[in-house]
């Protein structure tokens, strides 16, 4: 330890020192971001972005390298053999790129830690043979213990920065990843120089192929800053998209209807979680570049559609599928086996491939037959009911027909009656018909009384009473 502290006090300048931990961290804090971007896409994005990260930890590494090397003062004159200086940036991405394809492509719980305990053995890798390049009048000698310490800490520290970013996406766990690997840079690159002794040798010479420390550096950096600052517009950027595509993905799935998306060769390219519920889809079958048949297949095979399950219904199904337009806009209505009904409308892109939405109008198709049957009930009851009203307006003139002619048969009638009745010298007034009887004794007949209309004589006719014998 005591010679790691002696090497970074006496040996280094501080200002080149803080130079090149920032660019350190910059370089981190874009390769922990674009790792981040690469786990989190699909297909060809995800191997574009696992390349630039590479490629931006690769150079950060390296100039991190040779900025430090540039604060590195032995007390002799050094220069660099462009050969070795250049494999030891090819080394540092191609290594780096291995531990990312592990960490992201392999579906392991410890592959995140591995792949970064990989980026960390990039480091030493870029390290040594960036030391391998050093030409000075002289020989170099390790401290086997600090070389071994060195490696151990970047690998540790690489495994953890990687692991912490890929607990979650945020803006603290980038920043602490970041750190930690720039940590990891930083300490394997001291500790290992101070594992460095330089032996003096007169009869080294400089190779022929060799560059000034200040004319590398300064290549360096400027490579640095060119990729570091592309990276962190083109990480921006893919942020920004990323957002957007994350809020339209949240709203496509919870669209009520099911949506799907084809390319020209029919291939897959998004779904959202309604037409994976609609028909079953399972996981295999829902990622980016899934055949059209494939999916129609399945749905026929496992039953889900109503009718035949054979291979035939499979093929024609597909045969009619096929003949649909790929210029104008058609529909259909599939009929599920549990009784769905689901309309389909496809419509073509100018490009070639086609969107689908599918609607489940099942109740829809429910309530318009409800709406149907209770409107031919209405129609029912109104003309139920215009029936009743016209047979009861027939009923009512039949009647008042039968009444008028009743009426008209009793007057003539009665007006007869009351010309018999009346006599001839009484005067015109309205004739009694009905007598008043009156009982003279128990046992005499009733008397009726003197009436205008009826003689004297007639009632003098009538006979008398017999009367009894106390009575004679």
């Amino acid at each position: 330890m005591f010679r790691v502290l002696t090497c970074l006090t006496v040996q280094h300048d501080w200002r080149f020192v803080a130079v090149a931990a920032l660019i350190c961290f910059i370089a981190s804090s874009c390769a922990i971001t674009l790792f981040n971007r690469a786990r989190s896409s699909r297909g060809r994005t995800s191997a574009t972005w696992m390349l630039i990260a590479s490629l931006v930890a690769g150079f950060g590494i390296w100039a991190t390298h040779f900025i430090a090397m540039l604060a590195y003062d032995p007390g002799i004159g050094i220069s660099y053999d462009v050969g070795l200086t250049t494999l030891s940036l090819l080394m540092a991405v191609a290594v780096t790129c291995g531990g990312l394809c592990i960490a992201i492509y392999i579906p392991s719980r410890w592959a995140v830690s591995v792949g970064g305990g990989i980026v960390g053995a990039g480091v030493a890798t870029m390290h040594y043979l960036g030391m391998w390049a050093l030409e000075l009048p002289g020989r170099i000698a390790w401290a086997t213990d600090l070389v071994v310490a060195s490696i151990a800490l970047g690998v540790l520290l690489g495994a953890a920065a990687f692991t912490i970013a890929s607990r979650r996406d945020t803006v603290l766990n980038t920043n602490v990843a970041a750190a930690v690997l720039a940590l990891a840079i930083v300490s394997h690159h001291f500790i290992a120089m101070g594992a460095v002794e330089i032996v003096p040798d007169p009869t080294r010479a400089t190779g022929l192929l060799s560059v000034a420390p200040l004319g590398l550096a300064l290549g360096i950096a400027s490579a640095a800053i060119a990729v570091l600052g592309m990276s962190l517009v083109a990480s921006m950027m893919d942020r920004r998209l990323r957002d957007q595509s994350t809020r339209t993905l949240i709203a496509l799935n919870n669209m009520p209807h099911g949506l799907c998306m084809f390319d020209s060769k029919k291939r897959l390219v998004l779904c959202n979680n309604g037409y994976a519920e609609m028909y079953r889809l399972p996981p295999e079958l829902l990622t980016e570049g899934t055949s059209h048949d494939a999916i129609i297949a399945h749905r026929i095979s496992s039953g889900l559609l109503a009718g035949d399950k054979g291979e035939g219904a499979v093929k024609n199904k597909l045969a009619n599928l096929d003949a649909l337009s790929a210029t104008a806009k058609s529909s259909r209505i599939d009929k599920l086996a549990d009784g769905r009904l689901i309309y389909v409308t496809r419509q073509p892109m100018a490009g070639g491939g086609w969107v689908a939405t599918h609607v489940d109008i099942t109740e829809r198709q429910r309530l318009e037959q409800q709406r149907e049957s209770l409107a031919a009930q209405e129609t029912r009851h109104v003309s139920i009911d215009s029936a009743i009203v016209s047979f009861r307006k027939r009923a009512e003139e039949l009647l008042g027909t039968v009444s008028n002619g009743s009426n008209a048969m009793k007057s003539p009638r009665r007006r007869c009656w009351a010309r018999r009745t009346r006599p001839r010298s009484a005067p015109k007034r309205p004739c009694v018909n009905r007598t008043r009887l009156r009982r003279t004794s128990r046992w005499s007949r009733p008397q009726p009384r003197n009436c205008r209309h009826r003689s004297q004589k007639s009632i003098s006719n009538w006979p008398r009473p017999q009367q009894s014998s106390a009575t004679r």
